[in-house]
C-alpha cells in the first residue's frame, strides 16, 4: 500500500476554514506509517527516511520548511509508540481521528470528462462522483460498485460494476439497473497533469479500500 507513504494526509482538510492542528497532522502521519509499515525498525525508520516520505500537506512543508524536522521528530516518536498495533486498527483510528476535522467528507479535483467538459472529480463517504461545472449535474459511482481505480498518464480511470438489485429497481437517475454483475463500464477523466492523476488515483484507492473492507469490519463489531 505505497499510497499510505506517499500521501497519508487526505486532502479533505485543504479547503477547511478550521484545518486540523499540527498535532493532528502528526497523529495522522504516524498512524498512516503504522498502516503501511507496522513493524518499527530503528535502523530503517530514521529521520532521514521520513524526509523522503510525503507526510504533510504542501502548505505545511512550503510555509514552515524550517520547522519540518521538528514535526518529523514528533511523527517518529508517535510512530515508535504505535509499534505492535495492527495495521487494520491503525487504519480505523486514522479515519476516526480524521472525521473530527472540520471539512471532512468530500474533496474534489478539476478535470475534464470524455466530452471535454470541465468537471470536479472527487469522493464522498459512499461514492466517487464527478460534478459538471456548467450544469451542476453529478455522476455517482458507489464504492460497492467500484472494481478498480488507476492512473494512466493524465487519465484517471474507474472501472465499475453494478451490484445485483431487485427486479424493476431503479437507479437514482431513473434508468433500469444492470442486473448482470459481470457487466462493467470504465469511466475516464483527464486530470491537469500526470502527477495529479497519480495522486487522485492513490487517494481514491485508499478511500475505496476503507469503505469496502475496514469500515465493514468495524461496523460489524458491537458497540459497548
Amino acid at each position: 500500500m505505497e499510497f499510505f507513504k506517499k500521501c497519508p494526509i487526505p486532502p479533505i482538510f485543504k479547503n477547511s476554514s478550521q484545518p486540523p492542528t499540527l498535532s493532528r497532522y502528526i497523529t495522522l502521519a504516524a498512524l498512516s506509517l503504522q498502516v503501511d509499515s507496522p513493524n518499527y525498525d530503528q535502523h530503517q525508520h530514521t529521520l532521514e527516511w521520513l524526509r523522503t516520505q510525503r507526510l504533510f500537506p504542501a502548505h505545511i512543508t512550503s510555509e514552515q520548511p524550517h520547522h519540518l524536522d521538528d514535526y518529523l521528530h514528533g511523527v517518529l516518536d508517535f510512530y515508535k509508540s504505535l509499534d505492535g498495533m495492527s495495521p487494520t486498527y491503525a487504519s480505523f483510528l486514522y479515519i476516526v481521528d480524521a472525521q473530527q476535522c472540520e471539512g471532512y467528507g468530500e474533496e474534489c479535483w478539476p478535470a475534464r470528462n470524455d466530452e471535454g467538459i470541465e468537471v470536479e472529480v472527487g469522493y464522498a463517504l459512499d461514492e466517487i462522483f464527478a460534478r459538471r461545472l456548467d450544469t451542476g449535474t453529478r455522476l455517482r459511482i458507489p464504492w460497492a460498485e467500484v472494481k478498480s481505480v488507476l492512473a494512466s498518464k493524465r487519465q484517471l480511470q474507474v472501472v465499475s460494476c453494478r451490484r445485483p438489485r431487485e427486479a424493476g429497481e431503479k437507479t437514482e437517475e431513473g434508468a433500469a439497473c444492470v442486473t448482470d454483475c459481470h457487466t462493467t463500464s470504465k469511466t475516464v477523466w483527464v486530470m491537469e497533469d500526470v502527477e495529479s492523476a497519480k495522486y487522485v488515483a492513490m487517494v481514491l484507492a485508499w478511500q475505496w479500500k476503507f469503505a469496502t473492507v475496514e469500515a465493514q469490519v468495524y461496523r460489524a463489531v458491537p458497540m459497548r
